[in-house]
């Protein structure tokens, strides 16, 4: 659930990204024009804007919400990431390109089963085939295994036929 505080940004964000940006920038930044200054605008910006005094109220309001202003940072961020990743792509480092394009693949969904999983997935294969089976021909009774080593049937038989 989104706080009130999360609902404004994300509505400021929608219909003015400037804004949003400095809203974030200015909660984490002393004065307004190191923000301006961040984010590219001048102060004349933000004086003809005419909700100056409610971006800097949220922008102190998110100064205070530590957890939400991580949030936004690690989003701020993530495009950064991204690029890092599809670079690492085209390196020359094959172990490098080949780690970046398996943890790509991993983040969209397209990861390879493990071990585990195909033997679970064998099994219920097995047991489902096994019920279709019983359900088709009735239970059918299978002959016991016998162990064979080196071409030969080894089984009670014969040990006792060699006494």
């Amino acid at each position: 659930m989104q706080s009130e505080l999360q609902s404004q940004l994300t509505y400021i964000k929608s219909i003015d990204p400037d804004q949003h940006a400095f809203i974030y920038y200015r909660s984490m930044l002393p004065t307004n024009e190191a923000a301006l200054k961040e984010v590219g605008l001048s102060n004349t910006w933000l004086w003809r804007l005419p909700n100056k005094s409610e971006l800097e109220s949220l922008a102190m309001e998110l100064r205070h919400d530590r957890l939400l202003q991580a949030s936004m940072a690690l989003q701020e961020a993530t495009m950064d990431a991204v690029r890092v990743m599809v670079d690492d792509l085209k390196s020359h480092d094959k172990k490098l390109r080949q780690s970046a394009a398996k943890d790509i693949l991993d983040r969209v969904g397209l990861r390879a089963p493990d071990k585990t999983q195909v033997e679970v997935m064998a099994s219920v294969a097995v047991r489902a085939l096994d019920d279709v089976l019983t359900e088709v021909y009735g239970k059918v009774e299978v002959p016991a295994l016998v162990d064979v080593v080196d071409s030969v049937i080894v089984d009670e038989m014969d040990s006792d036929s060699g006494s």
